[in-house]
């Protein structure tokens, strides 16, 4: 888990859900490998969007929602969506993630 947020280190602060796939295939699955991540309802995590879910539930990353332009950003987290990343043949495009302000500093994130 520890290499799988490092990841991110030096990195953006938001993505869309696309950027985030690809983020977490080319900077974790592809260089460290998924081995011992953990398990989903006892599946292991090792598709891109099983460890983007991972990400926002354990609250790495939030939705980032804009209801209005020129609002203010809210944002949501697992426990009021637990249903986010689960299903992939539901559509995240539109969807922008972004890295929680408590992991920013660490990381280096701007």
């Amino acid at each position: 888990l520890q290499k799988l947020v490092e990841t991110f280190s030096k990195g953006q602060k938001r993505y869309t859900t696309e950027q985030l796939l690809n983020k977490i295939k080319n900077g974790f699955v592809e260089r460290v490998g998924v081995d011992g991540i953990g398990k989903i309802d006892s599946e292991n995590y090792i598709r891109p969007l099983q460890i983007a879910q991972l990400l926002y539930r354990i609250g790495f990353v939030l939705l980032r929602e804009t209801p209005n332009p020129g609002s203010p950003p809210s944002f949501v987290d697992f426990d009021e969506r637990p249903e986010l990343l689960t299903d992939p043949s539901l559509d995240y495009t539109d969807c922008i993630w972004e890295v929680h302000p408590s992991y920013r500093g660490i990381l280096g994130i701007n």
